[in-house]
């Protein structure tokens, strides 16, 4: 179970600054 929410949080922080830097490409 542990390494479930281990796996989300990475993928959590790793999609994060993906999401930001298209939303920011969407705005400039």
């Amino acid at each position: 179970m542990s390494e479930s929410i281990a796996a989300l949080h990475l993928a959590t922080q790793t999609a994060y600054p993906l999401v930001v830097l298209s939303f920011l490409s969407e705005i400039f």
